[in-house]
């Protein structure tokens, strides 16, 4: 049985927990505030695959979250990566309504919540759950 006692949040906890949670959510406000994000040759003309850029960029942020969330508290550790998740989508949303070329979009937030509940889901599944490792 693991210990699931809340832990202080030491330097070395910062870097491996957090540090992953703030460049990721840096990267995502880095390309929101972008006029035109970046396309890939391959994907060019792809309908949808805006969305599905949100989606994979919010499962990543999610399952960062739930794994710092995890690693430093027994409690809120669904709710409080959504919440958290939800809120920087909702501002990330908000931020394109000022970027030249981008526009706020109900549909992307959705989407961006659920890569976020995807990517919770994705790691307690495969490392909480079914291996029983500390994430």
């Amino acid at each position: 049985m693991v210990d699931r006692t809340p832990r202080e949040l030491t330097a070395r906890g910062f870097l491996l927990y957090w540090l992953p949670v703030l460049v990721w959510a840096g990267l995502i406000f880095w390309l929101s505030s972008m006029s035109i994000t970046p396309e890939p040759d391959a994907i060019r003309g792809f309908p949808g695959w805006s969305q599905e850029a949100h989606f994979a960029l919010y499962l990543v942020l999610g399952a960062l979250l739930f794994r710092a969330i995890f690693a430093h508290s027994s409690k809120m550790r669904f709710s409080m990566p959504m919440v958290i998740g939800a809120l920087y989508a909702a501002s990330d949303e908000v931020h394109q309504y000022f970027v030249p070329g981008r526009q706020a979009d109900m549909l992307d937030f959705m989407v961006d919540v659920a890569g976020l509940a995807f990517g919770i889901l994705l790691v307690w599944y495969f490392f909480v759950k079914r291996v029983r490792y500390r994430v």
